[in-house]
């Protein structure tokens, strides 16, 4: 059997769970949830535990079992002690209010950000810790709220600015004389490059779409991946003419792909490591 599949689960005082088809009910002192049952999972009540059983035991059944237990487990704890989490707004002038069922967030952009609140979970804004309390019965849709609320302002890996989960503290980048950052901009139409030593703020090196000597070549496509390419060949140059090869890619929160990917590409290539 499924390890997790198998393991009873313990319905606490004042929660009950009720089968009807193939849709379990369960309710405590926090409210009620409806949980579905995943096809061939058998649920039976007995004694105040509940216990999950499989048909057959094929790999895809033996997911399924685990997976409806995990689903069942969740609920029980939803209704009768909830689920939170919690996140940071952090950057100057960033900041958050509640006002009925929306969150607005000033968070950096020529425009408020309005959240509506989905129906199930409360969200609670300390305005003078700036702290994101996201709360609910449902751990799926707390999870997915606390997801939603974070990705209006991901937080970048150089100053950590943007809102980010109050456990989850990510590292931040940091270059040295021996290993500067390659610190990458972009904006519609160019894209920006420079070497950086963030102990003594020195620039170290630097090319972009902007100079002359680039944007001869380019035929007025400063925006494209072609511009990107020569912008990180020519800092990969200027990079090795100065004794650097390592270094440390600051896509400063951009995704991963096009320009950005160019660019670091064309970097390798002209002899950058990372």
């Amino acid at each position: 059997m499924s390890r997790v599949g198998k393991a009873p689960i313990s319905l606490p005082e004042k929660t009950t769970v009720a089968v009807n088809g193939r849709t379990v009910t369960i309710e405590g002192p926090r409210g009620k949830l409806q949980q579905p049952l995943q096809p061939g999972i058998e649920v039976r009540v007995e004694d105040g535990v509940v216990t999950l059983h499989r048909a057959g035991s094929t790999g895809e059944e033996r997911a399924r079992h685990g997976l409806a237990r995990a689903l069942l487990a969740n609920a029980v704890v939803g209704v009768t002690e909830g689920f939170r989490k919690e996140l940071e707004i952090v950057g100057v002038g960033y900041r958050g209010q509640v006002k009925g069922r929306e969150v607005h967030l000033a968070l950096g952009y020529s425009h408020p950000v309005v959240y509506p609140v989905p129906d199930g979970v409360e969200v609670v804004i300390d305005e003078r810790a700036n702290r994101i309390t996201v709360s609910g019965n449902d751990k799926q849709q707390v999870g997915q709220v606390a997801a939603d609320l974070r990705s209006l302002r991901k937080p970048d890996a150089y100053k950590g600015k943007g809102i980010r989960y109050r456990d989850r503290v990510r590292k931040k980048l940091r270059g040295s004389q021996e290993r500067p950052r390659l610190a990458v901009h972009k904006s519609r139409r160019h894209i920006y490059a420079q070497l950086i030593d963030d102990r003594s703020g020195n620039t170290l090196a630097f090319a972009s779409s902007l100079e002359s000597g680039l944007k001869g070549g380019l035929e007025g496509s400063t925006g494209s991946c072609k511009a990107a390419q020569a912008v990180g060949e020519a800092l990969a140059e200027r990079a090795r003419e100065k004794g650097f090869r390592a270094v440390i890619f600051d896509r400063g929160g951009f995704l991963y792909h096009g320009r950005i990917q160019a660019l670091a590409d064309s970097a390798r290539e002209g002899g950058l490591e990372f």
